[in-house]
């Protein structure tokens, strides 16, 4: 009887190794998407629950419409404080929107974390005044130049 192997055996198998290997290296790779996706929404929510974030959305809850809309002509430094603090906190959400976009991190877990009526009212107080005018004030930026 005859023991020895043909080359198209040996091919065979080298081809099912390598299959294997490319079936595994794919799956390592999701693997450590989602480990640094998850790294990246802790950071994000750890930032949105920093200590002058949630002083900036206190302050937020505090601010009346007309405060609101002095605070984008004041040239107080206590007023462009908050409004770049505020910018800060905008640009953290915008972040976490353009994340849960790209379906980095799962919808769920943003509404969890950072929905319900707190959010609703921050986005509602920024939303009517500070928003809207800071996009027209961009607007003449960008035609200007």
């Amino acid at each position: 009887m005859d023991w020895t192997w043909g080359w198209t055996a040996v091919g065979a198998i080298a081809t099912c190794v390598l299959a294997g290997g490319i079936f595994l290296a794919i799956l390592q790779i999701r693997q450590m998407q989602r480990s640094t996706h998850a790294q990246l929404a802790v950071s994000l929510f750890g930032e949105l629950r920093d200590e002058n974030i949630l002083n900036t959305v206190r302050e937020i809850y505090r601010l009346k419409p007309n405060d609101i809309r002095s605070l984008l002509t004041s040239t107080e430094e206590k007023d462009i404080k908050l409004a770049h603090s505020i910018e800060g906190v905008l640009d953290k959400f915008e972040l976490l929107g353009a994340l849960v976009a790209q379906r980095i991190i799962d919808k769920r877990l943003a509404i969890e974390a950072y929905g319900g009526p707190p959010v609703l009212k921050c986005w509602y107080q920024l939303g009517e005044n500070y928003i809207k005018k800071s996009a027209k004030k961009a607007r003449l930026i960008l035609q200007i130049c």
